[in-house]
């Protein structure tokens, strides 16, 4: 359940927020870069913590339709107002919180950007956007996480004074997770991650991948020597290009691709 004092932190920084600049440029266009590559014309997608629909608009032109949301009125009017702005037509914006999702298996995608360490459940939240992605649909998330080295400690001095500023309204919940943690989180609610990486790197802002109710792990799960190669498995998803982005070799790879390719799959 969203608490009031949440709703209320955001819906009185709204317009600031909207002002404020990205922070780091070429990480935002990198990973928004990465998610159009995941995502087909023909996809409705919905985009949890919407804020004021910068993402979101960006997104529209690349698929059917997409869906907007926040807990906070006032960031849903400003990406309103942007939408009309734009004139993007294929874009819904609705005030609701994060595990407000219908549950009847009715998007291809679901966004999550910079918004899974301000949920003060993240498993209810994972598990609602798992029941409401069509059988091969994708989640794809961006969160700050613990820095591993570099600034760690500094992070958590910070982190320690988050609570006592929330206490007096200057602060939203925020729970930072590790890279780890995380990634555990989300493999544990039915997703297969197929892509990740720290964009920026410093402090850590994970970008994920996810496939739902996956493929992969049905049939590599299936019985005694019964595994699923990358062929197999976009045999079995034809509606859908996939795009990987290989970590060890950095080499991308569409549905043609993983199928012919064996330095790829060698990486996979």
């Amino acid at each position: 359940m969203t608490d009031v004092k949440d709703i209320k932190f955001w819906d009185r920084i709204s317009k600031k927020y909207a002002q404020d600049p990205i922070a780091d440029i070429p990480a935002y266009e990198y990973t928004l870069e990465r998610t159009i590559a995941h995502l087909n014309s023909t996809d409705k997608v919905l985009e949890i913590g919407c804020g004021t629909g910068t993402t979101a608009l960006k997104l529209a032109p690349h698929v059917a339709h997409i869906t907007g949301t926040d807990i906070a009125h006032g960031m849903i009017s400003i990406a309103k107002e942007r939408q009309s702005d734009q004139n993007i037509k294929n874009a819904t914006f609705e005030t609701k919180s994060a595990t407000d999702i219908p549950k009847d298996n009715q998007f291809d995608a679901i966004v999550a950007m910079n918004m899974l360490h301000l949920v003060s459940d993240l498993p209810a939240t994972l598990r609602a956007i798992h029941s409401a992605l069509d059988h091969d649909g994708l989640f794809i998330s961006k969160t700050v996480c613990y820095p591993q080295k570099k600034g760690r400690l500094s992070f958590k001095l910070l982190m320690k004074v988050v609570p006592l500023a929330r206490l007096i309204g200057k602060a939203p919940f925020v729970k930072i997770p590790e890279i780890e943690t995380l990634e555990k989180a989300i493999t544990a609610q039915g997703f297969e991650i197929i892509e990740c990486g720290n964009y920026p790197e410093h402090p850590p802002r994970r970008f994920i991948v996810a496939l739902g109710n996956s493929l992969i792990s049905k049939y590599s799960q299936g019985g005694a020597g019964d595994s699923m190669s990358p062929a197999d498995y976009f045999g079995k998803t034809p509606n859908r290009t996939y795009r990987r982005i290989c970590t060890t070799c950095s080499g991308v790879s569409t549905t043609a691709k993983a199928a012919a390719s064996t330095s790829f799959n060698a990486c996979w």
